[in-house]
């Protein structure tokens, strides 16, 4: 009876022990708003524009963004722990943003100038 009480309690530890698995933040993302910092500071939001930018993160670590024209790719590197989202374009410029944002329905994407937001874009995933 006393094995199988610590058999018990073993489990019980190691199953509420699980962490889960972290949100993908691999898919097919539409721009629904835009901020940008204004003169005084305060970042103003509005609405996507006309054509909102379409951003696909694929499985094997490429990217690109559309409009309506194409708007850039190349590969990304995501890292869940720093929330660093880096792209590399094709000219093999690297881009480093931060993720204040990630879960199954949107993304949130800071473009940070000395460590004050200046942009940021909210995606929906679909």
């Amino acid at each position: 009876m006393k094995r199988l009480f610590a058999f018990f309690f073993i489990s019980i530890f190691f199953f509420s022990c699980q962490k889960d698995k972290p949100v993908s933040i691999v898919g097919l993302w539409i721009e629904i708003s835009a901020c940008i910092r204004d003169n005084s500071g305060v970042l103003i939001c509005g609405d996507a524009p006309k054509f909102p930018l379409r951003l696909t993160l694929s499985e094997n670590g490429e990217y690109s963004f559309r409009n309506d024209v194409p708007a850039g790719d190349g590969v990304y590197r995501y890292n869940y722990s720093s929330r660093q989202l880096i792209f590399e374009n094709s000219g093999g410029n690297v881009d480093i943003r931060m993720v204040s944002l990630l879960d199954d329905d949107y993304l949130i994407i800071d473009y940070s100038s000395n460590g004050v937001v200046e942009y940021r874009q909210k995606f929906l995933r679909k």
